[in-house]
């Protein structure tokens, strides 16, 4: 289970609906991607590889913040609109498989 799998669940459990429990994992993931994301760009920055354009760097991370929001914008529209429980289904029943053939 993923982390925002777990996230999810546990907010549900605690009485969250599946679209307040999945904007609460989504603000708990802002600090972990901007701190992972500012550091690789220092790196990027820093390092002798002079290929690597700032404007490159910008353009990169403008295209991967838009479709960010797009992907998080579509999951928070499904989720308004559907149950997770044909997800959950499909994970328990991958779980067994992966059981079974492991041992």
């Amino acid at each position: 289970m993923s982390r925002s799998g777990m996230t999810i669940a546990g907010g549900m459990l605690l009485g969250l609906t599946r679209e307040q429990a999945a904007r609460f994992t989504f603000l708990l993931a802002l600090p972990v991607i901007l701190g992972a994301g500012g550091m690789k760009f220092v790196e990027l920055l820093s390092g002798t590889d002079a290929s690597v354009g700032i404007a490159a760097l910008l353009l990169g991370c403008l295209a991967a913040f838009l479709s960010g929001l797009v992907a998080v914008w579509g999951l928070m529209k499904l989720l308004r609109r559907y149950s997770l429980v044909p997800f959950v289904i499909y994970r328990v029943l991958l779980a067994v498989i992966v059981l079974l053939v492991s041992f």
